[in-house]
């Protein structure tokens, strides 16, 4: 019967099971490494829900890092395969952290972008947003106490806080090394802790600030409990906005894009930008963005593995200021002449390229000083600015 055939199939077979037991024992057996690979995308327009929202004809994605926890299997991986690349789990750590306390604080992360760009969005839109109240919740600690990754501090000594300068005015009028309350909402519970600052009335902790918000029209968005991290701000931003607005700023393409965000729309430097660019070649996309910081890295990738993302450079935008020591009232007409003639040239480059001007061009760019300084260039009766007369009409036809 089938008794016997299985016990018959065990007894034959019982060392072969018992190496494959013990292999699979090994294989799984955890360090502390993770293992970083080629990621890919999540259309993150379809993980926000909005009455009445707008359906885009493109996609926005978020773009990803494929990571494994280590073990030995992993390991091994990521010392064979070229793609793989292997990092220490202390390389994440603050103090004494455990893989719970990394994979919390990135969850809070992710909870503290989607505020960010849910409220820039949304003021961007012209759409109601009202801020209600703040928390300030610990992302790290330092030091050896109670405070736990997740804690909302609610106060100082029994003074409310409600941001981060009303716990830096707290602190400040500490003593060095004095011991003090803290109290904190922890899984909806209230707990206050004795706390001794260090030498320079620190905690010795990073506090992030997080919003409560009202929202007109309400909006829920999606996310499995295995995501987490700040990266995609930029792409959740755009994304919200766009489901908000009548116009579809995707225009039919599929866009990906990585980069943190916050509540004035700065776009932050991120890690494993390499993964993330292979992850969107893998999954074809049209138009890929990158945080400055990150944008000379892309495009090392980019020409490395011979990648043909949209078909030319991309320079990313970069707010230019003209500072006193770079303006120079000394020179004459002719070199004004010269530099606005340049800077015409130049724009006209850049506006058939399509592209941003680097920050070298924007010097260039920057010493264009217009005309009314420079009137006799138009005067036909000047004999000596004849040749640059005829050099600007050639430029401007």
């Amino acid at each position: 019967d089938t008794m016997n055939k299985i016990k018959e199939f065990l007894k034959n077979n019982i060392k072969y099971i018992l190496i494959l037991v013990i292999v699979g024992i090994i294989a799984n057996y955890p360090l502390p490494y993770y293992i970083e690979a080629p990621g890919g995308t999540i259309d993150i327009t379809n993980r926000i829900d909005i009455d009445g929202g707008y359906v885009s004809k493109g996609s926005l994605n978020l773009l990803y890092v494929t990571e494994y926890r280590g073990n030995v299997m992993t390991y091994l991986m990521g010392l064979v395969l070229p793609s793989f690349d292997i990092e220490k789990q202390e390389e994440r750590q603050i103090s004494n952290e455990s893989a719970q306390d990394i994979y919390i604080r990135n969850r809070v992360m992710l909870e503290n972008s989607i505020d960010n760009a849910t409220i820039l969005a949304y003021r961007h839109a012209n759409k109601t947003v009202n801020i209600t109240g703040y928390n300030n919740v610990i992302l790290a600690n330092y030091n050896d106490n109670d405070l736990k990754i997740g804690d909302n501090i609610i106060s100082i000594d029994d003074v409310k806080v409600s941001n981060l300068i009303d716990i830096k005015n707290e602190l400040d009028k500490k003593e060095a090394n004095q011991t003090i309350t803290i109290s904190v909402m922890r899984d909806n519970k209230e707990h206050s802790f004795k706390i001794k600052l260090d030498d320079e009335k620190k905690l010795g902790i990073i506090v992030q600030t997080d919003y409560e918000y009202e929202l007109d029209p309400e909006i829920n968005i999606k996310f499995k409990t295995s995501e987490s991290g700040s990266s995609g701000g930029l792409m959740l931003a755009l994304s919200i906005y766009n489901a908000i607005t009548s116009e579809d700023i995707t225009h039919g393409l599929k866009v990906a894009g990585t980069g943190t965000i916050d509540i004035e729309g700065n776009v932050g430097e991120i890690g494993g930008i390499k993964y993330k660019i292979m992850g969107a070649v893998r999954n074809k996309m049209d138009l890929v963005f990158v945080p400055a910081a990150n944008y000379d890295e892309a495009i090392e990738v980019k020409k490395e593995h011979n990648y043909d993302i949209d078909g030319k450079e991309i320079y990313p935008p970069v707010n230019y200021h003209i500072s006193d020591d770079k303006i120079d009232n000394t020179f004459g007409a002719k070199s004004r002449f010269e530099d606005n003639v340049k800077a015409i040239e130049l724009l006209k480059k850049i506006e058939n390229e399509d592209r941003n001007a680097t920050v070298d061009e924007q010097e260039i760019l920057s010493h264009y000083v217009g005309w009314g300084g420079i009137a006799d260039a138009f005067d036909e009766r000047k004999d000596n600015w004849k040749e640059e007369r005829e050099k600007l009409k050639l430029l401007l036809n």
